[in-house]
């Protein structure tokens, strides 16, 4: 039993060691990361998405110009509907 007790003592102790080395690497990539949390429409359960702050810039960049492109549209088809 001790000889039990001694192996996943130091299987622990093994374990929690390699997962510090990961975590110290993971924090210099960590960042440049932008982390969000969101809920899909008729849920209340939020889902947590990283993505890079240069993925997150185009992502931006690529709504702001389709809503851009939208209000233009519904622009000129609410000029139309009105009979001008």
């Amino acid at each position: 039993m001790k000889y039990l007790g001694i192996v996943v003592i130091a299987t622990l102790c093994i374990g929690c060691s390699s997962n510090q080395q990961k975590t110290d690497s993971q924090s210099a990539s960590n960042s440049d990361l932008v982390c969000e949390y969101t809920m899909k429409t008729g849920s209340h359960i939020k889902k947590k998405r990283c993505i890079s702050r240069q993925q997150a810039e185009i992502e931006r960049s690529m709504a702001e110009s389709f809503i851009r492109d939208q209000g233009m549209d519904t622009g000129s088809t609410a000029d139309s509907s009105q009979g001008l």
